[in-house]
């Protein structure tokens, strides 16, 4: 204890001496004792106040997604039921086991679409979720965080630990799962109104290895520590969000960060905020927030969501509103995670379009409570919150800090994530690319192809040391001495694979290049080629920081037609040998294609032999039978070991 806390404590335990108190406790003594109180208050540090902890915070192409579900229904009146009360009654579980409740009022509904139940034991408890990405994403960054009540009297099995330290499980979409401790950095309790040793907790982690493998898909969270006391009809909950920042070439530059917090809507409470990004001087303002919250209720009115660029943060001047999210009602145990991305034609880029849509892909998905008429569904989903709003409206030019605050005169809730993506000032490389002029082709083997590709800087900042790149997928073959940047011919050839450097592009600065390929072969699978350019860069913030930014261009796409078949004869004689009848067959067929690199001979689907384009055009084989003759098929290959449509061998008897 510091020393300031210790001499308080020595003259409040002297001012509260009995003989003191009964002798000299004069009304000056009263407002003294108050005083040091206070500043007792202040010296041990607020319990009260929300302590936001930064996870993760970075500038790229590319944006933040949340995904999650509560892992709660919402309950009974006194009962352990489906009601409309705005408490969980029951945990979800994705296991398909006998739902809990009784008749009359239960038993709790089953799961469809994905299958799941109910249970009373937090230990087996999970619900599901779809986390959704943009092809071509790398995933930077993913944090696990879950939460619910604690330390409400329990009437579950086994008895609840008065603070939830225990381990959880994250199943990732190839049923892979994973055992996840909480990081001791974020965790944090949030003590609710009119208890001591009641409230909200909160936990994650750090789970970025395991979702950079697994990838988008369907995840399952469980084993989550959360009340569901029989006689509390307002506090049972729990809850889990799986926040992740991705890069993407197909995006804009965004400032994007991520908080772990605990802020009790209900207490005295200070706003978070976000600072090291730079919105741009000009053109288009955009910026979104995303959030989640344990025990948000549908039926309690009163709750907001402030958003602004500087404080005071007020209710009549800040409050944000959303598709699902009522402006006097946003935590109203609503899972919006399903955010669309459209291609803005300016740019060609992908952006997202509004606030983020309910999302009914997880655990009991169908079952959702109306927020904008305050009712609560039946046995629905309840006590938890995820959305994502536009707060584009909310920042101006060359805006640098931004703050989020949530409020409440009625609903009691705790923000447990938040995540800022904020467009910066930065170059955007526009690339548009076509072959032969147009978007798609039809071509065949032993051709040229021309590639063109139109650079241009459309943001609001200089993009630095360009390179630009061009991998060519196997049987597209670069012609040397094709390159030609802004019509110049390049030399020497570069190494497309590795790029070639074009220097920096001022804001407004148009680059062309254009380079031929040779279709030498068939694509490995099917006969399509598909091709993309990319654009490595880099580009100084505001705050005099460098980042490598890549974009990407729209994908161009050349059809071969088939592969072209020999036309085949065969014949079958009869002859004796050694007292023996055989039956000599002889197969001759025609080159379809110069490209061919070799022929096989099938029978009955089984390869019998593989003849070079160079040698004779001839299979000979003595059967023993005329029977044994039948079922010869013969094919050309060409180079990427691409095989035509088989022809049958038609035998002519002499």
């Amino acid at each position: 204890m510091r020393e300031k806390q210790k001499f308080i404590l020595r003259i409040l335990l002297m001012m509260n001496a009995p003989s003191f108190l009964s002798l000299f406790f004069t009304y000056a003594q009263k407002k003294l004792l108050t005083f040091f109180c206070i500043l007792l208050g202040f010296s041990l540090g607020s319990p009260l106040e929300a302590t936001y902890i930064l996870r993760y915070t970075t500038t790229d192409n590319g944006g933040i997604t949340f995904t999650g579900n509560t892992l709660g229904l919402s309950k009974y009146l006194q009962e352990n039921n489906p009601g409309t009360d705005d408490s969980i009654g029951a945990f979800i579980t994705t296991d398909p086991t006998e739902p809990v409740g009784t008749l009359p009022h239960g038993p709790y509904p089953l799961g469809t679409n994905p299958p799941a139940s109910t249970t009373l034991n937090y230990l087996e408890n999970s619900s599901s979720a779809v986390l959704d990405l943009l092809p071509g994403s790398t995933i930077l960054y993913a944090e696990l965080v879950w939460g619910g009540s604690y330390g409400f009297p329990s009437s579950g099995t086994p008895p609840l630990p008065p603070l939830p330290n225990v381990a959880i499980t994250l199943t990732t979409p190839q049923q892979i799962s994973y055992t996840i401790t909480a990081d001791p950095a974020t965790s944090q309790e949030a003590i609710t109104p009119g208890y001591t040793q009641s409230g909200n907790y909160v936990r994650s982690a750090d789970v970025t290895s395991i979702v950079q493998d697994a990838g988008p898909g369907t995840y399952i969270a469980g084993g989550i520590y959360g009340t569901i006391v029989t006689t509390d009809d307002t506090h049972n909950s729990a809850g889990w969000t799986l926040a992740v920042v991705y890069a993407n070439p197909l995006m804009l530059t965004h400032n994007m960060t991520l908080f772990v917090g605990c802020e009790q809507a209900s207490r005295t409470i200070n706003p978070v905020e976000v600072s090291g990004f730079c919105a741009p001087p000009s053109g288009v303002l955009s910026g979104r927030l995303f959030i989640s919250a344990i025990e948000g209720d549908a039926n309690k009115t009163g709750d907001c969501l402030l958003f602004g660029k500087s404080l005071p943060l007020t209710i009549a001047a800040n409050s944000l509103s959303g598709v699902n999210n009522p402006i006097n009602n946003f935590f109203a145990s609503q899972i919006n995670t399903r955010l669309p991305l459209e291609l803005d034609p300016i740019h060609n880029k992908y952006v997202a379009v509004g606030s983020s849509q309910l999302d009914e892909r997880g655990s009991y998905g169908n079952l959702n409570a109306d927020p904008f008429n305050n009712l609560n569904k039946s046995g629905g989903r309840q006590g938890y919150d995820i959305t994502s709003i536009d707060v584009s409206h909310a920042i101006t030019y060359n805006q640098k800090k931004a703050y989020a605050l949530g409020t409440t005169t009625s609903d009691d809730y705790t923000v447990n994530a938040l995540g800022l993506q904020i467009q910066v000032g930065a170059p955007i490389i526009n690339s548009k690319k076509t072959v032969n002029a147009v978007q798609s082709i039809s071509s065949s083997l032993g051709e040229k192809v021309t590639f063109s590709i139109r650079l241009e800087n459309t943001g609001t900042s200089d993009a630095l040391s360009v390179n630009f790149k061009d991998v060519l997928p196997t049987g597209l073959n670069y012609v040397a001495g094709s390159l030609k940047l802004n019509s110049l011919p390049i030399s020497p050839d570069p190494d497309l694979t590795q790029g070639f450097f074009i220097g920096d592009m001022l804001v407004g600065q148009l680059n062309t290049i254009e380079f031929e390929a040779h279709i030498a072969s068939y694509p490995s699978n099917g006969n399509i080629y598909y091709n993309k350019s990319l654009v490595d860069y880099q580009f100084a913030t505001c705050a005099g920081n460098n980042f490598d930014l890549s974009a990407q261009s729209n994908e161009v796409s050349i059809y071969l037609p088939d592969p072209p078949v020999p036309t085949a004869a065969a014949s079958l004689s009869k002859c004796k040998y050694l007292n023996r009848t055989e039956y000599p067959l002889e197969i001759t067929w025609i080159s379809p294609s110069p490209y061919v690199i070799s022929y096989r001979v099938y029978h009955k689907g089984i390869l019998t032999a593989q003849i070079p384009a160079s040698a004779p055009l001839v299979y000979k084989k003595c059967c023993k039978s005329k029977k044994s003759a039948e079922g010869y098929a013969i094919v050309a290959v060409y180079a990427g070991n691409k095989e035509s449509i088989p022809t049958k061998i038609r035998i002519s008897h002499e």
